[in-house]
């Protein structure tokens, strides 16, 4: 939960994941209940996978305006989730991404570029590490050429790995790249 707490804003991570393993969605519904109670009239999905929980995902995004986040692996079906915002997570090119977040073996940004091709809906999350501005210019070309839109964020190497992912040598670079 956001602890800016601001009007009608709601920054959801934990709830989802409460509810989405009970078979009977009657904590969802109590959960939406008490939020739309209390003013809030939007709500980001973050954390697990919201691919998993389709159910508690369709009652939230019928109960709010909602954006979800997701690793793309498993696409949310269009059927349902109409006009949902479907914000795909990428950390640089496919080795980059691989390295990162692939376990040095899933091939994540490939697959989620095919499960989201030509989706109005989706919106790729590009996070970007200060050492890999020469990958900026083309991962935004795929995402682009993939017929969806690019958002950026900053890695902040919360595992201290070092090197080129150090956060502390600065973005300049990088913000120049996403500038050209």
């Amino acid at each position: 939960v956001c602890n800016l707490r601001c009007t009608g804003c709601y920054y959801f991570a934990e709830g989802m994941d409460a509810a989405a393993p009970s078979d009977d969605l009657d904590e969802m519904d109590t959960f939406i209940a008490r939020e739309r109670d209390r003013g809030t009239n939007f709500v980001t999905v973050v954390g697990g996978e919201p691919s998993l929980a389709l159910e508690p995902l369709k009652k939230l995004h019928e109960a709010f305006r909602i954006n979800v986040a997701t690793n793309g692996q498993i696409p949310i079906p269009r059927d349902g989730f109409e006009g949902l915002p479907i914000g795909v997570s990428v950390w640089g090119n496919r080795e980059t991404d691989r390295q990162l977040r692939g376990g040095g073996k899933i091939d994540v940004f490939e697959r989620a570029l095919a499960n989201y091709s030509g989706d109005e809906r989706a919106f790729w999350y590009y996070t970007v590490a200060p050492g890999h501005a020469n990958e900026v210019e083309g991962v935004v070309d795929r995402c682009v050429a993939n017929g969806n839109r690019v958002l950026f964020n900053f890695y902040s190497d919360v595992e201290s790995r070092g090197g080129d992912l150090d956060y502390r040598q600065g973005f300049d670079t990088v913000r120049e790249a996403i500038d050209r």
